[in-house]
């Protein structure tokens, strides 16, 4: 029988926070277009994080097999694809509602062309929906994923701040130039590999010393450029990501490792439910962030109320993607158990397939 993944606390913690981060401040500031710089450019750690803690989780089974690459790669496909096509038909019928019943004039699907349907097949997003781009993370995820093996054996041969260092060396090369094809993917992919990989080298296996050693590397740049304005708004150099958002990141890593080093995070209730959702809410936060939208309207105006106005639309934000999380994880298991039921019939049939009389 297959050993049980071991858990840490820790980091259960910190994806569950990350995750209310992402959906509750990042999304709430950048999608209503809240705050001014440089404050908007300072907050955006977020995506160093999840990939430094996902990266981590992997160091959890460090010493044990590696699985075959093709059933690795079929397990995170189920993890990490399968939940994103169950959301599409939900999502495609909320359009559908939306053109044909509501009437809306944002979201239309008359206007969406099929090469933009094609790109969020493709977890690409769409800019003819409102407030769904945030899909782009699945596929940089998902390569990042399914390369882990590979990276995994050729680092129990070199050490891994040589591969980090080739990693950095990349996307500093790519930081100068332009490509013809797929240049934000190709940029992303290097850059978010490079946390993904330290969270699996370093999670709790370094000393101090060399945190503060990186930090007096990585946090006196980030600061100036920010300071400067080189660095604003950072929006800019995380899509496509370069070397200078990788250099914040790693900044911003340092710091939070410095600041929690032994802390132990409170994980209520309500915190560790997001833990378990957190994928599913990332998914569905659309319709959640279109419904408080939508309620607020009348008597809101977060932009002219500041940091109340923030306040009120984060807090709802929260409230009304805990509240989702419980339709969209009793719809995704329904459909997981007719997929398993499906699939357990077909074998029952390809075993025993049915004579001619």
């Amino acid at each position: 029988m297959e050993q049980k993944q071991k858990r840490d606390l820790r980091l259960d913690a910190c994806r569950a926070y990350i995750m209310i981060y992402i959906v509750c401040v990042i999304h709430v500031v950048y999608w209503l277009d809240l705050g001014s710089e440089p404050l908007r450019s300072v907050l955006l750690f977020e995506m160093p994080l999840i990939f430094f803690v996902a990266g981590a989780a992997q160091s959890l089974r460090r010493g044990e097999p590696l699985p075959p690459l093709r059933r690795f790669v079929a397990g995170r496909a189920r993890r990490v694809l399968l939940p994103f096509y169950l959301f599409l038909p939900v999502l495609f019928l909320w359009i559908l509602f939306m053109t044909y019943v509501v009437g809306a004039d944002s979201v239309d699907i008359r206007n969406i062309p099929a090469p933009a349907i094609v790109y969020m097949l493709l977890t690409g997003g769409s800019v003819y929906i409102p407030f769904y781009g945030y899909t782009w993370f699945i596929s940089i995820y998902f390569i990042i994923l399914c390369s882990f093996p590979l990276q995994a054996r050729l680092l129990n041969r070199c050490p891994g701040w040589l591969w980090l260092a080739a990693n950095a060396a990349v996307v500093g090369a790519l930081s100068l130039v332009r490509l013809p094809h797929f240049e934000y993917e190709i940029k992303e992919l290097f850059v978010y590999n490079f946390f993904f990989i330290t969270g699996y080298l370093f999670y709790r296996s370094v000393s101090r010393r060399t945190v503060w050693i990186a930090a007096a590397v990585s946090v006196p740049p980030a600061a100036l450029s920010i300071a400067t304005g080189a660095a604003v708004p950072m929006q800019w150099h995380k899509f496509p990501a370069d070397i200078l958002f990788l250099v914040f990141g790693l900044a911003w890593l340092c710091v939070f490792a410095l600041l929690l080093w032994r802390a132990r995070l409170p994980m209520p209730r309500v915190v560790a439910l997001w833990n378990e959702r957190g994928y599913t809410i990332y998914l569905w936060q659309i319709f959640a962030a279109c419904a408080v939208l939508h309620a607020t309207e009348p008597w809101l105006d977060a932009r002219a109320s500041g940091l109340w106005g923030f306040l009120v639309m984060a807090l709802l934000v929260f409230a009304a993607n805990t509240a989702i999380s419980y339709a969209a994880c009793a719809y995704e298991r329904a459909c997981l158990r007719l997929i398993g039921a499906a699939g357990r019939a077909a074998r029952r049939l390809l075993a025993n397939p049915p004579r001619n009389q």
